[in-house]
């Protein structure tokens, strides 16, 4: 009886430690990183690159959207950059500042360059890239979404904004609570340029946009704003050109959710490409599900991470 308590005891201790030494906390190109690693580490894996919102940090976005419990149970790798205060004082990604939101930039390619590093050490798939932000961290994964569509199978925004929408700091503050003065073409634009790849050479197959209705911090209008502005890049793509090229379909349905919560569903085909738009009644600026660490997390409302999730096939 002692010989199996014995056994018994160690085999939940040893558990406990695989689980706990999952995950790592590293330092690549000046900036602090965490990955959690999968069990099944003998075939290629698929890896999830999580980009923290403001007064965040990786622990922070982890632990609130219970995605380090899914890669576990899941078997995929998570990414995690870190924004330190000396690049912001509130950890801000800096999304709106122009030299940041070109190919090869410093926040962005810090993420590249480690992404790549691992790639060659680890047993990552290269075709099963992802990558989904929260706020800051969602207005700078539209950005990868536009700057390395060679790189991401899918990219996820939850309250995030689209690239270009703001240029400088003053932009930023003026367009959070309202859609950008900017031309929808020219956004699309922008975005189509900044790949600098040929014209339709890209991995990129899917993304999801979600967005609280209720959202006072980003008017949930950005959603759309980042939807519109994927069309004109795609139509760009199909041949140089905005000219309405490409074949547009589109769905609706609502799902109704505990709580008071609905949500409105809208898949849309761009050519090959497939996007979902989710707005979340009386939801706020949150990531919905997960853990209360912060108001940007809201328990009750339907779960950002299963949708991400269920929407990748990861």
């Amino acid at each position: 009886m002692q010989k199996f308590i014995k056994s018994f005891v160690f085999q939940i201790l040893f558990l406990s430690l695989s689980t706990y030494a999952e995950t790592t906390v590293f330092t690549s190109h000046g900036r602090t990183f965490r990955l959690v690693s999968p069990s099944a580490k003998y075939e290629k894996r698929p890896l999830l690159i999580l980009l923290h919102g403001c007064k965040q940090d990786s622990q922070i976005i982890l632990e609130g959207t219970n995605l380090e419990t899914e890669a576990l149970k899941r078997d995929f790798y998570i990414l995690v950059p870190e924004q330190s205060s000396i690049s912001n004082s509130d950890h801000c990604w800096n999304w709106f500042y122009s030299q940041e939101q070109e190919r090869n930039s410093p926040e962005m390619a810090s993420i590249i360059q480690t992404l790549e590093n691992l790639i060659l050490t680890k047993n990552i798939s290269r075709e099963k890239i992802f990558v989904a932000g929260l706020s800051a961290g969602g207005a700078l994964a539209h950005s990868l979404m536009n700057c390395y569509p060679d790189y991401f199978s899918a990219v996820a925004i939850q309250s995030g904004l689209a690239y270009k929408v703001a240029e400088n700091v003053f932009e930023a503050q003026t367009v959070l609570t309202s859609t950008s003065q900017k031309p929808i073409n020219y956004l699309g634009t922008k975005a189509a340029k900044c790949s600098r790849l040929p014209v339709n050479q890209h991995r990129l197959m899917k993304s999801i946009i979600l967005h609280g209705e209720d959202d006072a911090r980003v008017d949930p209008l950005h959603a759309a704003l980042i939807s519109s502005s994927n069309e004109v890049r795609f139509d760009i793509l199909d041949d140089g050109l905005i000219n309405r090229s490409v074949k547009i379909a589109m769905t609706q349905r609502v799902e109704s959710y505990p709580h008071g919560y609905s949500v409105l569903i809208t898949d849309k085909t761009i050519n090959n490409f497939s996007e979902r738009l989710i707005l979340i009644k009386n939801m706020r600026h949150a990531w919905g599900g997960g853990k209360p660490l912060s108001s940007n997390f809201d328990p009750a409302a339907p779960s950002t991470t299963k949708f991400i999730l269920n929407y990748f096939n990861l």
